[in-house]
C-alpha cells in the first residue's frame, strides 16, 4: 500500500499502528468520498422524501454498476472488512447514513409519490 500512495513502508508504520487501523482508516475515507454523489440525493430538501430515497438508491445503484473504486469499497466493506476489523468501528459512516435515512423512510407513506420512478445515472 505504502508503495502506491507513493510512500516509504516506515511511513505506513509511523502513521497507522497496525494493519487494522490502516483498513479502518481506508474503508472510512473510502466510504466518504466515494459515497458522497449517492449521499447527496438524501439531502434535496426541495423533493419530497419518496423521490430523495428514489435517487438516492438509483445513484447507489448506478456507483456500483459503473464505479469501479465503489464497487470494490462495496465488497471490501461487506466481505473482506467484517473479518479483519470491528465492523462497528471500521464503518461509523453507516451510523450518518441511516440518520438520514430513516426520517425519510417514516414520512413515506407505501405507495408513495416517486414510486417506481427511475432517475438517470449521469452524474
Amino acid at each position: 500500500m505504502g508503495a502506491r500512495a507513493g510512500v516509504t513502508r516506515g511511513a505506513v508504520h509511523h502513521h497507522f499502528r497496525d494493519k487494522t487501523q490502516l483498513h479502518q482508516e481506508a474503508i472510512s475515507a473510502g466510504w466518504s468520498r466515494h459515497a458522497a454523489p449517492a449521499l447527496s440525493e438524501l439531502s434535496c430538501e426541495d423533493r419530497p422524501p419518496a423521490r430523495q430515497l428514489a435517487g438516492f438508491l438509483s445513484r447507489y445503484l448506478c456507483l456500483l454498476a459503473q464505479d469501479e473504486c465503489f464497487r470494490a469499497l462495496a465488497v471490501v466493506s461487506a466481505l473482506v472488512a467484517p473479518q479483519i476489523i470491528d465492523v462497528g468501528e471500521g464503518m461509523r459512516e453507516t451510523g450518518q447514513w441511516a440518520a438520514l435515512i430513516i426520517p425519510l423512510l417514516e414520512s413515506v407513506p407505501a405507495s408513495g409519490p416517486g414510486c417506481g420512478r427511475q432517475t438517470s445515472c449521469s452524474p
